[in-house]
């Protein structure tokens, strides 16, 4: 498995990681074994995260 974060701002890279940690079966229960990409949303505290959700997605990959 390759995961790619990316976060419009440094705090948000954690808070993908904290979604994935704590929801990572969900995303696949959708798309099985196919890659795809999806957007999380996280709350904040200062720059303590205190929950994240999704905000799209998951959305397969489709090739060609």
């Amino acid at each position: 498995m390759i995961v790619h974060v990316a976060g419009i701002h440094s705090p948000c890279s954690p808070g993908v990681v904290h979604h994935l940690a704590h929801h990572l079966a969900e995303p696949y229960r959708t798309t099985g074994d196919q890659s795809f990409s999806l957007t999380v949303r996280c709350q904040l505290d200062g720059l303590t995260i205190t929950g994240s959700d999704i905000l799209s997605g998951p959305h397969p990959w489709r090739p060609g």
